[in-house]
């Protein structure tokens, strides 16, 4: 007499945990409907004991909810992009986010966008301190740093 320990069952099952599982360790609820799927075959294998079947319904409706899924998200969170004129930016004053070094491009903050800079004379400015937007290049800006004189008026250096 042979016992079988694990039916197709508790395959789907396991197999629908473990898609459950990896969707905790990725974004984007891309495993979650395999493992709805996946559930589904388990709950077709109690009534249809045909592996085909089984297999026909856990990959119909695992497509069908990743196709419809990302419809409606794409619907629901899409936004344009955001449209921005180069020449706003320049002459405005910006906080630096991220040390600008040397050679190296720092990041500075202008209203609520950020963006990559470099030092107009190649001098460090540090994280905190007040530039002002010279010129865009490409996707990164120019700009030099601001001397701080009485109270809160800044003055080119």
């Amino acid at each position: 007499m042979r016992i079988q320990l694990l039916t197709p069952f508790w395959y789907w099952i396991i197999l629908a945990i473990a898609f459950a599982v990896g969707e905790v360790f990725t974004a984007g609820f891309f495993l979650l409907w395999f493992g709805i799927g996946a559930t589904i075959a388990a709950a077709v294998s109690l009534t249809f004991p045909q592996f085909w079947v089984q297999i026909a319904t856990f990959l119909l409706t695992s497509f069908v909810f990743v196709i419809f899924s990302r419809q409606i998200v794409s619907k629901t969170y899409r936004k344009p992009p955001k449209q921005i004129r180069v020449e706003d930016i320049i002459g405005k004053e910006a906080v630096v986010i991220k040390d600008i070094g040397m050679e190296e491009m720092g990041k500075i903050k202008v209203g609520s966008d950020i963006w990559r800079a470099i030092s107009k004379d190649g001098k460090s400015i540090g994280k905190g301190e007040m530039v002002k937007i010279l010129k865009v290049e490409g996707t990164k800006v120019v700009v030099e740093k601001m001397e701080k004189k009485e109270g809160k008026e800044m003055k080119e250096k």
